[in-house]
């Protein structure tokens, strides 16, 4: 409990800060923000609605957790994604514990990359990738990735609608594959 409030005091520093320093704010092309506590602001903000309401911490109106270290977040009146970088005290961990990756610029970077380079369109169908806005490190090592919020991205239960009734319409295609499934188990799990 005593991270939550820790990163809680981070993140109203940060607007403390944000709100002294505005002038480092204006210029919109100004993608690298160094504020004079160490906190490295990293930007990709063509809107400048979108700019003007991050960079406003008036503006911030709420966050509420979805995940361990992912947040829903609403700044003037719009939601977005707030991914914090996964640390060992994060409790969603792989079966054998933490292991380091990315840091959230570097995965604010990769975002950039999948964004200008991984779309991919065929036919009525459009696989993106999540929009990336901004990347924050604190000195201590303290980061996050603000995303675009994506509607149909986070509904899972309407995804999972949605396949169940692709297979269902088209059971023949993937009879063979459950078949070949149900045998491989009957195999390697003989109490099956």
């Amino acid at each position: 409990m005593r991270y939550h409030f820790a990163r809680d005091v981070k993140i109203l520093a940060l607007q403390a800060e944000v709100l002294d320093h505005q002038e480092l704010f204006q210029n919109p092309l100004n993608q690298e923000i160094h504020l004079p506590s160490g906190v490295e602001i990293t930007t990709n903000l063509e809107n400048p609605e979108v700019s003007k309401a991050l960079s406003n911490p008036l503006l911030w109106e709420s966050r509420t957790q979805f995940k361990d270290r992912v947040y829903t977040i609403l700044i003037g009146g719009r939601n977005y994604i707030l991914k914090e970088r996964k640390t060992a005290r994060h409790t969603d961990t792989k079966q054998n514990g933490h292991q380091d990756g990315l840091t959230s610029k570097e995965e604010f970077q990769t975002a950039l990359s999948f964004q200008t380079h991984g779309v991919k369109r065929e036919k009525e169908n459009i696989m993106s990738w999540e929009k990336p806005l901004a990347s924050i490190t604190f000195p201590d090592g303290f980061q996050f990735c603000i995303f675009d919020y994506e509607e149909n991205l986070i509904n899972e239960n309407r995804i999972l609608l949605h396949l169940r009734d692709a297979i269902l319409k088209n059971s023949d295609a993937y009879l063979e594959e459950y078949q070949y499934i149900v045998s491989r188990l009957k195999t390697t799990h003989k109490n099956y």
